[in-house]
Order: C-alpha cells, then sequence, then structure tokens
C-alpha cells in the first residue's frame, strides 16, 4: 500500500511537470505571436514610423511557407534592436503588393523610418546573419521610381485597389444575373475603356502643360540670357576697336608733327 503511494505520488509529480512545462511552452507562443503585427491594406501607415521588418508570404510556395516558420523567432531575436516585425499575405492584400513591387514570395523589407530597402533572396541564412551581425545600414536604398511610400506607388497601389473592387462587383453582378452576362460583361469593358482613355487623356495634358509652362520657359529664359551676354560681348569688341582705331589715329598725327 505505502509502494502504491510512492508510485501514485511520483506519476502525480511527472504529470505536474509536464503541464507546467506545456504552460510554458504555450505562453512563449503566445509571446511570440504577440511581437508579430498582422498588416493589411489599411493598417499599413504605422510601418512608417521606426524601425520594421515586414515580410510577403503566400500559402503556395515552399520557400514562402519555409521562411514563414521562422518569422517567430526572427521576431524575438529583432525585439532587442527595437524593430518590429510585420507580416502580410500577399493575396489577401493586393494593394501592399503593388505598392511595395512585390513580384515573387516571400518577399522581405527593412523599414526605417519611411525608408524601405529590400532584402535580396532572404533565406534563413541571410536573415540569422543579418539579424545577428546588424547590418542593416549596409542594405540598399528601393529606387525612388519603387519607392512604396511615393506618389506614384500609392496612385499606382490605389487605382489597383479599385480595379480588384470593380473586378468583385462585376463578378457579383454576373452570378446574381447569370442570363445577362454578355451585357454585364460589355458595360464594365466599356467603362474600362471609358477610364482608362480619360485618365491616357488627362495625362498627356499635363504632360503637354508641364512642357509648355516650364520647359519652354525655361528655354525661352535660357535663350534671352545667351542673346544679352552676345550683345554685350559684341558691345565689348566694339568699344575695343574703336579704342584701337583712335590710339593709331593719335599714333599717325604724332608722327606727321614730327615730319
Amino acid at each position: 500500500m505505502v509502494k502504491f503511494n510512492k508510485l501514485g505520488l511520483l506519476a502525480l509529480y511527472i504529470c505536474a511537470f509536464e503541464l507546467s512545462c506545456s504552460s510554458v511552452a504555450f505562453t512563449q507562443k503566445i509571446e511570440n505571436e504577440d511581437l508579430i503585427v498582422e498588416l493589411t491594406d489599411e493598417n499599413f501607415d504605422q510601418i512608417q514610423d521606426g524601425q520594421w521588418l515586414i515580410g510577403f508570404f503566400d500559402k503556395t510556395t515552399k520557400e514562402s511557407l519555409e521562411l514563414e516558420e521562422d518569422w517567430r523567432e526572427y521576431a524575438v531575436n529583432c525585439k532587442d534592436q527595437d524593430i518590429t516585425v510585420g507580416r502580410l499575405s500577399g493575396v489577401d492584400n493586393p494593394a501592399l503588393t503593388v505598392r511595395f513591387f512585390v513580384t515573387a514570395y516571400p518577399a522581405v523589407f527593412y523599414i526605417k523610418n519611411g525608408i524601405a530597402h529590400e532584402i535580396k533572396m532572404p533565406t534563413r541564412e541571410i536573415m540569422i546573419g543579418l539579424i545577428q551581425d546588424k547590418t542593416w545600414s549596409k542594405l540598399l536604398k528601393i529606387n525612388f521610381l519603387y519607392n512604396p511610400f511615393s506618389i506614384q506607388m500609392s496612385l499606382l497601389s490605389n487605382l489597383f485597389l479599385h480595379a480588384v473592387n470593380l473586378y468583385d462587383y462585376e463578378d457579383a453582378i454576373v452570378k446574381k444575373f447569370v442570363p445577362f452576362s454578355s451585357v454585364t460583361d460589355f458595360c464594365f469593358g466599356l467603362t474600362f475603356i471609358v477610364v482608362g482613355t480619360t485618365l491616357g487623356l488627362l495625362i498627356t495634358i499635363a504632360v503637354g502643360a508641364f512642357q509648355v509652362f516650364f520647359l519652354e520657359s525655361r528655354s525661352s529664359s535660357a535663350k534671352d540670357t545667351k542673346k544679352q551676354s552676345d550683345e554685350s560681348s559684341g558691345e565689348s569688341e566694339s568699344d575695343s576697336d574703336s579704342e584701337e582705331v583712335k590710339k593709331t589715329s593719335e599714333d599717325e598725327s604724332s608722327v606727321r608733327k614730327r615730319k
């Protein structure tokens, strides 16, 4: 009976130890999850402040799934460097995908105070070396044309988002009015043509106005400056010629007087 009680106490201690270990692991997992910020098209504005490490992932890509498994580990290591780690699904957030010009998954970016840097070929070895060595300053900045926070990329992402929404509306209408699918396709196609033509005309007019009011004014001012410089140089040359003629005439008159 005593032996049974000792075995029972031992089993009870083992169960309590396993429960405590599992609870600690579960708590640690929750804390690691809290370190990762889930980004969307609606809450991405926060990444312009401070330091961020964000990743674009896709559920259908093997490399993307492997890197996403290690993302919690990177979040824990980046916490000591005051770097906030975020992630998002590229398929579910098309506006951000276009804004950052993501063409392949996974895609990882380091952002510091609104300045984006792309991490080329974000494998596990590269990410661990980058975080441990703290070589963030060696990353190249994204070109101004593809800067995700520039005006052109913001405009492009908004246009793409509206196009996606319009396509969703078309799909919903087609599903609701199946017999009139050809009519809806025609209407939406005509809408795209009209909107595209209008945008093209507006852009052409804006470029033409810029050339007329800015480029031609600069060229005309440059021509006026050149003309004034030519006139001033011509006047100086004529003055020098007249002085030389006057000097030669004085020399000739002095020679005649001596004779």
